[in-house]
């Protein structure tokens, strides 16, 4: 008689070890014992919430970038001559359409 085929599992849910010198596990049980969970879960939280900040850190990272780019290109315009100036309504305007665009996209990413 044969056995039935299991299926596989999904990737979500495989088991991954990894080894830690005996400071680290001190410290990720004192971690995991403020917060009340065991310690493998511990573990995950702050794997994820580093995770996170690292995506972060990459997205303000080429905000930044962007915004060097256009203040160097705004600074060459002026020493050009060629910057056209903005009267307070344009930029009272701006700064509303700005606040709008946020607005949209935070009551989309909730």
């Amino acid at each position: 008689m044969t056995r039935p085929k299991r299926p596989a599992p999904h990737r979500k849910s495989l088991p991954l070890s990894v080894p830690v010198n005996p400071a680290i596990r001190i410290r990720l049980g004192r971690y995991a014992k403020k917060t009340g969970v065991p310690l493998a879960t511990g573990f995950r939280m702050l794997a994820v919430a580093r995770l996170d900040e690292l995506e972060e850190e990459g997205r303000l990272s080429r905000a930044q970038q962007w915004q060097r780019a256009r203040s160097w290109a705004v600074a060459q315009s002026i020493v050009d001559g060629t910057a056209r100036e903005a009267s307070l309504d344009d930029l009272m305007r701006g700064h509303a359409a700005a606040v709008e665009r946020a607005r949209a996209h935070a009551s989309r990413a909730s």
